[in-house]
């Protein structure tokens, strides 16, 4: 299972961008990493 944290500056993005931003990352490592589709653990944190 992998862990992904990212880190944003607050108000600058807004929850449709962060949630295009996370879908990116996961077929990014569905692609890469061949991690099962239901595989996803991501945090967005905001600084």
């Amino acid at each position: 299972m992998p862990f992904v944290n990212v880190y944003y500056h607050e108000n600058i993005l807004n929850k449709e961008e962060l949630k295009k931003i996370g879908e990116c990352i996961h077929l990014s490592l569905i692609e890469h990493f061949n991690i099962p589709e239901n595989d996803f653990f991501q945090m967005f944190l905001p600084y």
